[in-house]
């Protein structure tokens, strides 16, 4: 009990009860209970007056039968079309609900988070849990038949009633016992669900380094590991459902047999007649249905749902650090001169940047060098304001970018990221997400050379793009992410990593397109390419948190810093100065 009251304290703090449509359910489904309890006693009525040939009255008694079951149908029509309708209205606010939450969500929410368990929380467990309010409407009414039920066989026969109260209860107990155990492993059951997700999903985003290194063996071996662990504990719980479901069946057919044995005896002693044989076989045909709906369907339903109401639980009330993104300054004139003021941050207890201090100058291309793990997506994340710095000062022509409105400073800050993301959705309706002059949008993608490219597709700039723009190449997905951004008309332009997926020629003339913006914008490229590196105006090296070297590359050319970047193999190692 304390469980499901658990499960709906949780389900209405984050979708509160709608009440018209919960009030279409539970009435009908209170005049579809009592013409179900009806029907019994009409069937009674039929052979009390078919026994003693008054076959006038039987006839009138079997209209009321056939009233009753009418009316039956009728009610219980109102009752799925209003749990229809609750359903569908759970469904697509709890929808909604988690697409504006996770839009909310800082970036530490995406590392405390597994993506397979995002996945599966926001789809299967919503539809899993569509039906609750619903299920309490069935557990009210049939817990107040089941009483009503019972008081009605005691009228007849207080053994009688008695009997069918144990059986009532020690089914309520068992089920209760069983569910306890179900549930349990379901729970393990799922957590290793969401791990097999999740090697899946790896196993997609790694294909190339498993073939490589020929890693398919030992992955394997990590994924049939839990695997058998997700076998071990579906085996469980499925033995206990089993158990649940026959030794239920058991206990209803002895309750059946019993109620027979005590009926005939009173009715071979005098103490009974034929028609209340019928209502008492009836009643207890009719209570152990609905009592079997209810504990091994809706009970269930309600306990088996606790994984899935934590999960929405815990993803609705996650707290993302506050950040104060709207301040006082609603200038629209920001001209990128950026600059980091001795800014220090930490994740934890890992110091991340230690003292940073740069300036970064409008029209000129400036690029932030290191080896991974070095600093330089803190340094970008910290522009978007995606972090606060622990202590010191980022501003933009002279003022804390916090002190900016949101809607200015999204105007003014724009980024590409290695992982281009574009939508589902036509060429033309991705650029329309940022500027939805069709004229503007063909003028930024001649400008990036790809116009004709666009035109030479099935459905020029309304060909629409499959999931991951897996239909157009890399390329062309990379340089329309440049023109969304270019079309944002930002001052300050971002650009992380977004060369390293692309071969030496597009590369070229990726660089091209850079020192073309430079000359109007503020241009910082985040790369680890020495090709790219090497056409910059201004270069900054972090190592380890700190900023180690900043300025041209003839004022560089002799740093020590630098010549060891040059030199290097690799800028992906985490080794050496720039860790």
């Amino acid at each position: 009990m304390k469980l499901i009251v658990d499960v709906y304290q949780k389900y209405w703090s984050f979708l509160p009860l709608y009440k018209s449509n919960f009030c279409v359910i539970l009435i009908s489904k209170i005049l579809g209970t009592i013409t179900s309890v009806l029907i019994p006693y009409f069937a009674s009525g039929i052979v009390k007056y078919l026994t003693i040939g008054n076959y006038q009255e039987a006839l009138w008694w079997i209209f009321y039968f056939f009233l009753a079951s009418t009316f039956k149908v009728i009610f219980y029509y109102f009752n799925y079309y209003g749990a229809a309708r609750d359903s569908q209205y759970c469904y697509t606010k709890l929808k909604e609900k988690c697409f504006h939450k996770l839009a909310s969500y800082d970036l530490e929410f995406s590392k405390k988070k597994d993506i397979d368990e995002i996945l599966q929380t926001t789809s299967s467990d919503i539809w899993g849990i569509t039906a609750l309010n619903d299920n309490l409407s069935d557990v009210i009414i049939t817990f107040l038949k089941i009483i009503i039920v019972v008081f009605l066989i005691s009228y007849t026969s207080i053994v009688v009633g008695g009997i069918v109260l144990i059986i009532c209860i020690l089914y309520i107990l068992f089920t209760m016992f069983f569910n306890k155990k179900i549930v349990y492993y379901l729970h393990k059951q799922r957590k290793y669900q969401d791990k097999i997700a999740g090697i899946f999903i790896e196993e997609m985003n790694s294909m190339e380094e498993m073939k490589v290194y020929h890693m398919e063996e030992k992955y394997y071996d990590y994924f049939r590991q839990t695997n058998r662990l997700f076998s071990d504990n579906y085996r469980k719980k499925r033995r206990f459902a089993d158990l649940q479901s026959n030794f239920l069946q058991l206990l209803l057919e002895l309750g059946e047999i019993s109620i027979y044995l005590v009926t005939l005896y009173l009715l071979w002693k005098g103490n009974y007649t034929v028609d209340k044989i019928v209502l008492v076989i009836g009643y207890f045909s009719l209570l152990m249905t609905d009592l079997k709906y209810m504990l091994e369907t809706c009970v269930k339903n309600m306990v088996n749902k606790k994984i899935s109401i934590d999960r929405l639980y815990d993803l609705f009330h996650y707290t993302p650090k506050t950040i104060d993104m709207d301040g006082v300054l609603s200038v629209d004139n920001i001209k990128g001169l950026l600059e980091f003021h001795h800014v220090f941050t930490s994740y934890g207890s890992t110091k991340v940047l230690k003292d940073v201090s740069f300036v970064i100058r409008p029209r000129e291309l400036t690029a932030i060098v290191g080896r991974s793990g070095s600093g330089k997506s803190t340094i970008l994340n910290h522009i978007l304001r995606l972090y606060v710095p622990d202590s010191g000062v980022i501003t933009i022509d002279g003022q804390d970018i916090f002190q900016y409105q949101d809607s200015v400073y999204k105007t003014n800050v724009s980024v590409v990221t290695q992982k281009s993301f574009l939508f589902q959705m036509s060429i033309r309706d991705n650029l329309s997400l940022v500027d939805s002059n069709f004229s503007r949008q063909q003028e930024v993608c001649k400008e990036l050379g790809i116009h004709d490219e666009i035109l030479s597709l099935s459905k020029g700039y309304h060909t629409i793009l499959e999931e991951n723009a897996s239909n157009i190449s890399t390329r062309l997905k990379q340089l329309l992410s440049i023109a969304r951004s270019i079309l944002t008309n930002s001052e300050i332009l971002l650009f992380d990593e977004i060369t390293s997926s692309l071969d030496s020629d597009t590369t070229k003339q990726v660089i091209k397109i850079f020192k073309k913006l430079a000359k109007t914008h503020t241009v910082i490229l985040i790369t680890h390419k020495k090709e790219v590196m090497d056409s910059v105006d201004h270069l900054i090296i972090i190592s380890k948190g700190k900023k180690v070297a900043d300025g041209s590359l003839e004022d560089l050319k002799d740093n020590f810093y630098y010549k060891d970047l040059k030199n290097s193999k690799s800028l992906d190692d985490s080794d050496g100065y720039f860790s």
